[in-house]
């Protein structure tokens, strides 16, 4: 066993379009399939967390349409991507959210302009 510690972060993108019943399949999927290719690609995640030596990486992706939080007044709600992200390594693994932000606005642009990201560093559960 390692001497490997955790660093867990939680991530929203909040995309500010709500979608139909109509939508809502294409809209979800297509956030899904774009964190799981960010999550998958080990350069992407180099590049947002400093060239941190990782012993692993495990990312839980969840999509759904949430009550808006004022991005859109009057909207009701908005489809967000969410993701806990749990990196293990040697040390405290920091998460650059300017490289993280930059990475997800060019995977998903021009489909959701009004995008804006939200990163939270989850306690040690220790």
């Amino acid at each position: 066993m390692s001497d490997a510690s955790s660093t867990s972060y939680w991530l929203a993108i909040h995309t500010g379009e709500d979608y139909g019943p109509d939508e809502y399949d294409a809209a979800a999927g297509s956030m899904v399939n774009m964190l799981t290719t960010l999550m998958a690609d080990s350069e992407s995640i180099k590049a947002f967390t400093r060239d941190a030596v990782l012993e692993s990486a495990v990312a839980d992706i969840e999509v759904s349409l949430d009550p808006e939080e004022a991005l859109i007044p009057g909207s009701g709600r908005e489809l967000v991507g969410k993701v806990v992200l749990d990196l293990k390594a040697a040390d405290v693994v920091p998460l650059d959210k300017g490289a993280f932000s930059k990475l997800v606005k060019c995977a998903a642009a021009p489909q959701w302009p009004k995008m804006r990201i939200v990163k939270k560093r989850v306690p040690d559960q220790n």
